[in-house]
């Protein structure tokens, strides 16, 4: 049995925030689970053949990989294990893992998706992305807050520059520009 959709996106990528909007609109959707209407998950992107259409919400890097500091080990070392590699990188060096993690991850996303768009985007494009899930076009979206499972008051959330990425790792940093640049993202975070 093929599930109707996978709306995937990198760890803290919005997908919590997706899949409140899917179910105040009525649709037996999860967060991270199977559900009979379709699935809003990182976790699932392995098993994206039992998808009828696979869709990737990306989130501008920096905010990723900012609030990636407040993510447990145990969903980072699921991401590494999504990517099928392992970057062999010191778990010191935090902020170089999750870059690294991140360019494998969504170049892994691209290439079984059907669809791509920015969740900061979603307000404006949302009849495209409806359509793209095969779903009917509401005629607005539901006030669900954007801020849904936002880790921006963490302690410890950073809030990253290039500059940080760079001094990280120069190499992992053209990588994350190059793919902040093909998703349509600005050099900075507005």
């Amino acid at each position: 049995m093929n599930y109707p959709f996978l709306i995937t996106g990198f760890a803290r990528s919005g997908t919590t925030y997706m899949a409140e909007v899917l179910k105040a609109l009525g649709y037996k959707v999860a967060h991270e689970q199977y559900a009979p209407d379709g699935v809003v998950s990182y976790r699932h992107l392995p098993f994206f053949t039992r998808f009828d259409r696979v869709l990737h919400q990306t989130r501008h890097p920096l905010k990723v990989l900012s609030s990636c500091f407040t993510m447990e080990k145990t969903t980072y070392e699921r991401v590494i294990l999504l990517t099928s590699s392992d970057p062999n990188i010191p778990e010191s060096e935090w902020l170089k893992r999750h870059m690294w993690a991140w360019v494998e991850w969504c170049e892994h996303a691209d290439f079984v998706s059907n669809y791509r768009y920015q969740i900061e985007m979603f307000p404006k494009i949302y009849p495209e992305v409806f359509m793209k899930l095969n779903l009917p076009v509401p005629l607005g979206i539901p006030d669900v807050p954007n801020n849904t499972n936002s880790r921006k008051n963490d302690s410890a959330y950073r809030n990253l520059t290039w500059y940080d990425l760079e001094e990280a790792d120069s190499y992992l940093c053209t990588r994350v520009r190059k793919l902040a640049d093909v998703y349509g993202y600005s050099e900075e975070v507005a």
